[in-house]
């Protein structure tokens, strides 16, 4: 995001313009659609499209295939999780530190903790904020929460390794295994990416 850009949140399609909702709420709710084990992966990206377009109703979409398309367009382009890749990623001089392939944050698990946080840090009301935040806005103020957070305080116990235990560090280690178990997240979540290849896999199976 620079701050000398206008946020794009329109593109053309055959020659309309197509207008999204990128309020960090809807993105969250394309997070929980996700891990929907009732829906199917095509029904997913459909009820996605919906979630995303606001002129929906405007937009003639002629076949499944240009669905997920149009849907991995808007994910790659618009939503993409660049930034919060990039928040995840160490520096090489933290690898040996950092638990890389730690599971950092989830928005439905962490909803207490982001609220928080956004309110200690910028007295910013995420419920009341949840329509009119933008996508962007949001993972600028996330990335740039201060440590002492609840979420940033969380983010470092899952993912800071423990070291050996030794006669010296003992009480340390256990205050350490004490600390991530507390934040551990209950369980494994889809990302919007990985949906998109299931249901482009599904397509390929069926022809």
């Amino acid at each position: 995001m620079r701050l000398t850009d206008e946020i794009q949140d329109q593109f053309l399609y055959r020659g309309q313009a197509v207008y999204l909702d990128l309020a960090f709420s809807t993105v969250m709710k394309l997070q929980d659609l996700e891990n929907d084990d009732q829906l199917s992966d095509i029904s997913k990206i459909s009820i996605g499209l919906q979630m995303l377009i606001k002129n929906y109703d405007e937009i003639e979409i002629p076949d499944l295939m240009t669905k997920i398309n149009m849907y991995k367009f808007i994910v790659s382009e618009f939503i993409s999780l660049k930034d919060e890749q990039e928040a995840q990623e160490q520096t090489p001089n933290e690898s040996e530190k950092y638990d890389s392939g730690a599971e950092i944050f989830d928005y439905h698990e962490d909803a207490e903790r982001l609220y928080a946080s956004f309110l200690v840090d910028y007295n910013i009301d995420l419920i009341e904020q949840k329509h009119t935040l933008h996508w962007y806005k949001f993972i600028a103020l996330f990335r740039g929460l201060s440590k002492d957070t609840p979420m940033k305080e969380a983010i470092y116990y899952r993912t800071v390794k423990i070291p050996a235990e030794t006669k010296y560090n003992k009480e340390h280690v256990q205050q350490l295994r004490k600390a991530k178990n507390a934040v551990k997240l209950k369980k494994q979540t889809n990302t919007l990416q990985s949906g998109l290849a299931k249901a482009s896999q599904f397509l390929k199976g069926s022809r």
